[in-house]
């Protein structure tokens, strides 16, 4: 008997020190979270999935400035390399690097533009009066482009331009550069321009392919 009170005495002295302790305070609640909505849920291993619905891509007329360089980049890019490479018998596009003559091929048969044949400006695309500028772009591999030292090619460079364009053309880019304005971002009506020229130019060198 006196070995079972000892164990009702502290069970219920537990019970009473359990009870006077203070509850913890939440410092935080969360918040359940709202499920996505989907525009085209499926049936995926019996669950279903929600996929977010893609964005409209935003009309040309509606873009700003910083907005029409990205695509007038791109655009003007390809032209600038097709300009300055021949479809061969394979339907690919190759041409030589402008500061090494190292033969690349921009555009593969299938129709893939390859990254390393690039864009490379003489004067630096941050002077954006001579960004899309057809003298001061010209076909470059990716090693003189970003790679190559800066002084050596911009030597090598600048000899090239004035043998493909005639002698004083770097002379007239330098000159440009320097120009009141020069770094001026090109205006939406000449962004536009760009874009359909540089478009118009692809589409006529395709249709030789």
């Amino acid at each position: 008997c006196g070995g079972s009170w000892r164990v009702g005495e502290v069970k219920k002295a537990n019970e009473e020190q359990m009870k006077a302790k203070k509850p913890l305070k939440a410092t935080r609640v969360l918040k359940a979270k709202k499920p996505l909505r989907a525009a085209n849920p499926v049936m995926l291993a019996g669950k279903t999935v929600a996929f977010k619905k893609r964005r409209k891509p935003t009309p040309l007329a509606k873009k700003n400035a910083r907005q029409l360089v990205a695509v007038a980049d791109v655009l003007f890019s390809r032209y600038i390399r097709l300009r300055d490479s021949v479809l061969n018998d394979k339907g690919e596009w190759v041409g030589g690097c402008i500061t090494c003559t190292r033969e690349l091929i921009v555009r593969t048969s299938e129709g893939r533009f390859v990254a390393s044949s690039q864009n490379g400006h003489l004067i630096s695309r941050g002077v954006m009066q001579l960004r899309f500028n057809e003298l001061n772009c010209n076909l470059q591999c990716a090693h003189c482009n970003a790679w190559l030292d800066k002084d050596e090619m911009i030597e090598r460079y600048r000899k090239a331009v004035d043998y493909k364009y005639g002698d004083g053309t770097y002379k007239r880019l330098k000159a440009a550069s320097t120009a009141p304005g020069s770094h001026k971002l090109p205006t939406k009506p000449e962004l536009l321009q760009i874009i359909e020229d540089s478009t118009h130019q692809i589409a006529f060198y395709l249709d030789k392919s």
